[in-house]
């Protein structure tokens, strides 16, 4: 009962000690790179909706600053890019004849976003989840697709608008240094307009919103 007792009482030091370590710094910076992958209206290729995204799978990059306001609670901001490119093969078949020629450039997001962290201590690191609210500027996909009929074309437009996300993640502590892997999602609504060929324009809402996985180093100072 004793040797049980005295193990106990180390496992809680070293967890103590471990915590005391973790937050013994008050800011960190956070770098982050990974996978965006397409859901919901994101993900829609189907030609009957108006004006389908036809997304792919992308890349999102972050650059984060955290700092301790309260114990295991963080504040900080993170800037992201976030680029989603255009499924062009389902959009025109490889295989059509019809079609001469195609290109497209992506989806693209720029975040700029308000973050709340809380973090569970654990044994050499932590896990944590994360809120953010802010703000994105977007750009459609463009799209040309040139066949013996004639020319499809869609051109990029901009939008601004507000943007969230919620993302959970863990972080191995080495030092002032820490390695991690962080999943969630983060998603923008923006309005974009589109002028068909007899010159008519049409404004409308696209969701934008992607499930993101990656890994990132973090320096704590």
């Amino acid at each position: 009962m004793k040797t049980l007792l005295f193990g106990l009482c180390l496992l809680l030091s070293g967890f103590a000690a471990t915590a005391q370590d973790s937050l013994a710094y008050r800011s960190g910076i956070r770098i982050q790179y990974g996978g965006a992958y397409p859901t919901g209206d994101f993900n829609n290729t189907n030609f009957e909706e108006d004006y389908p995204p036809f997304a792919k799978e992308g890349s999102m990059f972050q650059v984060s600053y955290l700092r301790s306001i309260k114990e295991r609670l963080f504040a900080g901001a993170t800037l992201a890019w976030r680029r989603n490119t255009f499924d062009m093969d389902k959009f025109a078949d490889p295989a059509d004849e019809l079609v001469t020629d195609k290109s497209s450039k992506p989806w693209q997001s720029v975040f700029v976003m308000a973050d709340a962290e809380y973090r569970f201590i654990a044994r050499d690191g932590f896990f944590y989840v994360k809120g953010s609210l802010g703000s994105a500027f977007s750009r459609s996909a463009r799209l040309q697709v040139n066949t013996l009929y004639g020319t499809i074309n869609r051109p990029a437009d901009n939008g601004f608008a507000f943007a969230y996300g919620l993302h959970s993640g863990v972080q191995v502590d080495l030092n002032q240094f820490g390695i991690g892997f962080e999943t969630g999602v983060i998603s923008t609504r923006s309005t974009f307009e589109i002028t068909d060929a007899q010159g008519k324009t049409t404004r409308y809402k696209q969701t934008m919103a992607t499930i993101n996985c990656g890994l990132f180093a973090n320096y704590s100072f």
